[in-house]
């Protein structure tokens, strides 16, 4: 239940920090942020179908692994964009 707590807040933040650090860091524009959050938007159902027909071979379990390795590389990554 903990690594759920962790994973939604984490996912929570990144929703805050990308749209600011699109803006300035990178001197976006607003239409920017839009259009890689509606490029995210798109590309989460395809992801969602891919994911289940991958849940028939793999169990759950591997699948929460690999979620969170992902997770921890994709944030470790973007701290290191930060400095």
């Amino acid at each position: 239940m903990i690594a759920f707590i962790f994973l939604f807040a984490v996912n929570a933040i990144n929703g805050i920090v990308t749209p600011l650090f699109i803006i300035n860091e990178i001197h976006g524009t607003h239409t920017d942020v839009g259009l890689i959050v509606s490029i995210c938007a798109g590309l989460e159902i395809p992801i969602m179908f891919a994911l289940g027909a991958l849940g028939r071979k793999l169990s759950n379990h591997s699948l929460m692994i690999s979620a969170c390795f992902i997770a921890i590389i994709y944030n470790g990554d973007t701290k290191r964009m930060d400095l």
